[in-house]
């Protein structure tokens, strides 16, 4: 779990006691996403309103979907149209960065990043990154070396070519990158 700053446009939001619960989507894709607040911003998260929020992600993996979840901590009402996902995560490579192409031809740089957040507790965030972000990563990052990066949150879904089922895994995009140490 990570905070996390979206833009989400809510689609449905109830109050019951003291928690708000809702559906919305986010990001250019409309991703889907569930989240809970507690009834102070009731006031802010309503049916068709577009909010930026702030607050814990985690995700779940049913039948190789994921399920993306936010506990709302924070939250403002943004004018519509106004997209913010953001997120930035400090941690160590567990692999050398892997570089592909896209469909279109496009360099793709893409590793795992494991991300401290409690004492036994350990984040595993797919990462992938465009342009001269990518070229940093390919070229100065390695197994264990620890960086810092900035990015947006997003789903990445395939269909799995042995079961025809749809996939789909959280990615962070990086758009900026700090090399933090030597390879340890």
């Amino acid at each position: 779990m990570r905070n996390i700053a979206l833009s989400i446009n809510v689609v449905e939001a109830t109050l019951n006691g003291t928690i708000i619960s809702g559906k919305g989507t986010f990001g250019k894709n409309n991703d889907p996403i569930e989240f809970t607040s507690s009834k102070f911003l009731e006031n802010v998260i309503k049916p068709n309103a577009t909010i930026v929020a702030v607050g814990m992600l985690t995700s779940n993996v049913v039948d190789n979907f994921t399920a993306l979840s936010l506990k709302i901590t924070q939250a403002g009402v943004v004018p519509t149209g106004t997209l913010i996902n953001s997120i930035s995560v400090l941690g160590r490579a567990s692999a050398d960065p892997v570089v592909s192409a896209t469909k279109d031809n496009e360099d793709i740089t893409k590793f795992s990043l494991a991300v401290k957040a409690g004492k036994d507790i350990t984040n595993w965030y797919a990462i992938a990154a465009f342009g001269k972000t990518g070229e940093i990563l390919k070229n100065f990052v390695v197994k264990g070396k620890e960086v810092a990066l900035s990015g947006r949150i997003g789903l990445s879904t395939w269909k799995n070519k042995e079961t025809g089922a749809q996939c789909s895994k959280l990615e962070l995009t990086a758009d900026s990158v700090t090399l933090i140490s030597s390879k340890q």
